[in-house]
């Protein structure tokens, strides 16, 4: 695409594609999401009313069958530094409530990595808590390393603790996947204290 991008513009393009077809293709979705990206380099900030508008195009129920569809979360954990408090509240929230309901296992592993980068926090361990019992191995594998991220980035030992903590009572998980993940994250956070 030649020029700079209008941000509103963007967004509508994704939220065309993926209503577009039942199953947007990888390839369309990336260029719309490519799009959308290519236009937020100009930006220092994003506008407030951003925020607000990702939320909505991430809990969008058609958004969870595209292909791809990690890419868009894998924008939001780049741009977090130039989205406002209140936006990534929002953010937050829509991540909260969609973290689990992707076809694609990389949406619930990218959003565990923006928690475990960008939110390490104990908001942050909540969010993650809230799957510790998903049905899903895979799931539960993110939220151990989302949790082992958390505990190595932050500098409060409080919250490094409560990690550390949350990832020990994963340990006795059914899935052998799901426990050598916790192990792996033990040890990343462990390394930290």
């Amino acid at each position: 695409m030649n020029g700079p991008v209008d941000w509103p513009d963007a967004i509508q393009s994704i939220h065309d594609r993926i209503r577009a077809t039942p199953r947007c293709g990888e390839k369309e979705f990336a260029d719309a999401v490519y799009d959308f990206e290519s236009g937020l380099l100009m930006l220092d900030k994003w506008p407030d009313d951003l925020p607000g508008e990702v939320a909505r195009l991430i809990e969008a129920p058609e958004l969870r069958q595209t292909e791809g569809a990690w890419r868009l979360m894998n924008v939001v954990m780049t741009e977090w530094p130039k989205i406002n408090a209140r936006g990534q509240e929002k953010l937050t929230r829509a991540l909260g409530r969609v973290f689990d309901r992707f076809e694609d296992w990389m949406v619930p592993f990218t959003i565990s990595e923006l928690v475990g980068e960008r939110i390490a926090t104990l908001e942050g361990i909540a969010l993650l808590e809230g799957f510790k019992s998903s049905s899903s191995a895979k799931v539960r594998s993110c939220v151990a390393h989302g949790l082992g991220d958390i505990g190595r980035k932050t500098d409060n030992g409080s919250v490094r603790m409560r990690a550390c903590k949350s990832l020990s009572s994963m340990q006795s998980d059914r899935d052998s996947s799901v426990k050598a993940e916790v192990e792996q994250a033990l040890k990343k956070a462990g390394a930290a204290l």
